[in-house]
């Protein structure tokens, strides 16, 4: 007969455990875009010609004789931007001499239609173009002895509006239907010459290298904006991390620029759009893009997203916006965490899977995910738990201990307590029982 007696043992143990944990990092871009305005500006020339026909400054307070020819050449030069443009002769007489007005002008090319006060050029002059209004002043063969010693002069006014958006009517009345004209804000242009298709991108790369930038100016493609005019372009936004990312996107103005260029960011309108959705429409300047919105909401490893924007500027705007460099920062932001998984005391870092020295069992178990910061890695003690309750049993002389099997239950809580229930059993003596029976 062999009889059992079982004892249950419980064991309480604290493992020493090192945990998982998460370190956050903060990572951006910075892009500095410029806007450009454009600028509407002409100049006046005259001349004349030498004894060889070449043109030279013309000379004023000429003394002239009746029938005379007179060459003087009124060049218009355009120095900015594309531009229409209109002429007046004025003819000053204050001495009252007969015959005097438009009819002595001379060399009046074809370009040139004539309504109300103004000639005006039919077709749009180009950057650097220079026109001729007229080449030549015919003095009236009808002037005599009693116009001798008296003056006149002839004024000059040339006007020029901007060729984009405005299409002049010339068969009416006013072909450029009233406008005001300005007085030109600038006496020097500098030429702007806008990039070709220059390729835009913010990709963020991992956790050590962070946003890596294509393109230094997202506006550089732009030409030197005019009223009315809209530029539109695209960058795009990727992640080439192992994990899912959030991209947020603001604006910072920088305040060391004019405060007409100041006026300018919050006079342009942006519209933003990721895809279909319209992200922001508004001023370039708002407080609204200063505090940020999400561009991108967890983006995926290797996934990428065009951004399209676009930028306004309104028709009205006048001559104090001409010439500006307005800047504008756009700042590209996104968290990323680097987590590192827990080991034992004596163990590495995660992805480590410590044993025991000796003994047939295990306990394994894979690194917990980074992420979770309450996990942690379990390390096998079975063994030495096993020889403590060995140790511990009481012993008899006619009894041994024999086998020790473990029944262990584990059960793992953020504060790493780990409960073993060792089932041990202990039996008698086979040679006792042997006796007994004989």
């Amino acid at each position: 007969m062999r009889k059992y007696i079982f004892i249950l043992a419980s064991v309480v143990g604290l493992l020493a455990a090192a945990p998982a944990f998460a370190a956050t990092h903060q990572f951006s871009a910075e892009v500095d875009n410029t806007i450009t305005t454009g600028d509407i500006s002409i100049t006046l020339e005259e001349y004349e010609l030498d004894d060889l026909g070449n043109q030279i400054p013309y000379q004023d307070r000429k003394t002239v004789l009746p029938g005379q020819k007179v060459v003087k050449i009124i060049c218009i030069i355009n120095e900015a931007e594309p531009a229409w443009i209109r002429a007046k002769a004025e003819f000053v007489n204050p001495s009252g001499i007969n015959s005097l007005g438009e009819g002595m002008l001379g060399g009046i090319s074809e370009g040139w239609i004539k309504q109300n006060d103004y000639y005006y050029y039919t077709r749009p002059v180009d950057t650097g173009e220079e026109i001729h209004f007229f080449e030549e002043v015919m003095i009236p063969a009808v002037w005599n002895e009693n116009d001798s010693g008296k003056e006149f002069s002839i004024d000059i006014t040339a006007q020029a509006i901007q060729k984009v958006h405005f299409n002049p009517s010339f068969d009416s009345e006013d072909p450029w239907f009233g406008v005001p004209i300005e007085a030109c804000v600038h006496t020097e242009h500098e030429r702007y010459h806008a990039g070709k298709n220059t390729e835009f991108a913010v990709i963020f790369e991992n956790g050590v290298d962070g946003f890596i930038k294509v393109g230094n100016d997202f506006f550089q493609d732009f030409s030197a904006m005019m009223p009315g005019d809209t530029m539109e372009d695209f960058f795009l936004i990727g992640n080439k991390a192992s994990r899912p990312l959030s991209i947020k996107f603001r604006t910072e103005v920088p305040d060391d620029q004019s405060t007409e260029s100041l006026k300018l960011l919050s006079d342009l309108l942006l519209t933003i759009n990721c895809g279909k959705e319209i992200l922001y429409t508004g001023p370039l300047s708002a407080d609204l893009l200063k505090d940020g919105i999400l561009i991108a909401a967890s983006m995926k490893q290797n996934e990428t997203e065009a951004v399209t924007y676009r930028i306004h500027m309104p028709r009205e705007l006048q001559n104090a916006s001409a010439m500006q460099h307005a800047r504008v920062r756009w700042i590209f932001s996104t968290e990323y965490t680097e987590s590192s998984g827990g080991g034992s005391s004596g163990g590495g870092g995660k992805d480590q899977h410590p044993e025991p020295s000796g003994g047939a069992g295990k306990f394994s178990g894979s690194a917990p995910e980074p992420s979770d910061p309450a996990s942690i890695v379990i390390v096998p003690v079975i063994e030495s738990i096993r020889q403590a309750i060995h140790d511990a049993l009481p012993k008899t002389g006619d009894e041994s201990m024999g086998n020790c099997g473990f029944l262990a239950v584990m059960l793992v809580s953020g504060s790493g307590i780990l409960f073993l229930f060792p089932l041990c059993y202990r039996k008698k003596k086979k040679a006792r029982e042997d006796l007994n029976e004989g």
